[in-house]
């Protein structure tokens, strides 16, 4: 009995810190230890996946990036790899995106439609080159969006003689 309250206490406890409320839904709270282990976690994972994405596109595969990362391999490939990796993720290409960026690859790059492996910078690139295409096909849709907007006529754009101005 007394170990069932104790368990019992420490969820409460534990649900309390991590802003879970009695009903198993999480609340929104403004402890700072838990909004940073939260961001943490999450900054974690989103890098993860940059590694993972661009490790797979680029052929080199996920164990061994691994292994570069827990023997803090200093080779020019693992250096250069982890650089794009960080720049990738100031950009905000997260993991799903690499997928584009391959198909791209394939697609428009003669080494691609050889068959061939982009470079963690090469990746990195036509990465940069894929987001600024995607920023100019929506400028190009507002425009367009904006154009066909019907202009307004009031009673104001009425000249003395009933005619719209």
């Amino acid at each position: 009995m007394i170990t069932e309250i104790q368990n019992e206490n420490e969820a409460k406890q534990l649900m309390a810190e991590w802003g879970v409320g009695n009903d198993g839904v999480r609340q929104q709270t403004n402890d700072a230890d838990v909004v940073n282990a939260y961001q943490l976690k999450h900054e974690r994972i989103i890098k993860e996946g940059i590694r993972h994405g661009l490790a797979e596109i680029c052929g080199y595969g996920v164990k061994l990036v691994k292994y570069w990362g827990l023997h803090k391999s200093s080779s020019p490939e693992a250096t250069n790899f982890f650089e794009m990796c960080k720049l990738a993720y100031e950009e905000n290409m997260v993991d799903t995106f690499w997928l584009e960026v391959y198909e791209d690859w394939k697609a428009n790059d003669w080494r691609g439609q050889k068959g061939q492996r982009p470079t963690p910078q090469l990746a990195f690139e036509r990465g940069l080159m894929l987001l600024q295409r995607f920023e100019n096909e929506r400028e190009a849709d507002r425009i367009r969006v904006t154009e066909k907007q019907p202009k307004r006529v009031s009673l104001l754009d009425v000249d003395d003689n009933g005619e719209v101005i």
